[in-house]
């Protein structure tokens, strides 16, 4: 059985290795979203906290998946134009290839608290991630998973 083109929203990881498994004819592991899209922070001042994507090759990042929460408020970060691709599931949107930096200001006050940071991508033509939520310990700048 031979699959097309798959793309698959919030879903399982055993689903995801059947799909590229059966559309492969060979068990195929994909990639981890951590290893396609990693994040990392940094604060070059005291206030601000600049947080970079990698993004591995033939994958890419939507940008209307990034989110960012301080607390429990919403943080717009501010985010260079994407590259405009006719996605199969959301039609025209914005993406993002290679790399990714943005800077978040940090109110003083809040230093010593978390930040958290969702974002999504794909992997081109084969599979879409799930959600991936990560938390910033603002204090050491340590990234793990975000607490359910």
């Amino acid at each position: 059985m031979r699959l097309g083109r798959l793309s698959v929203l919030p879903v399982s990881a055993a689903f995801l290795v059947f799909a590229v498994a059966a559309a492969s004819g060979s068990p195929v592991i994909p990639p981890t979203a951590d290893e396609v899209f990693h994040l990392s922070a940094k604060s070059d001042h005291p206030g601000s906290l600049v947080l970079t994507w990698t993004i591995a090759p033939d994958t890419y990042l939507y940008r209307d998946r990034i989110a960012v929460m301080l607390s429990s408020q919403t943080v717009s970060p501010p985010l260079e134009p994407g590259i405009v691709v006719n996605d199969q599931v959301f039609g025209p949107t914005e993406i993002y290839r290679d790399h990714l930096e943005t800077r978040i200001e940090v109110p003083v006050a809040m230093s010593g608290g978390r930040l958290t940071v969702s974002y999504q991508g794909c992997a081109e033509h084969k599979l879409c991630y799930p959600p991936v939520v990560k938390s910033i310990d603002l204090k050491t700048l340590a990234i793990g998973d975000a607490p359910d």
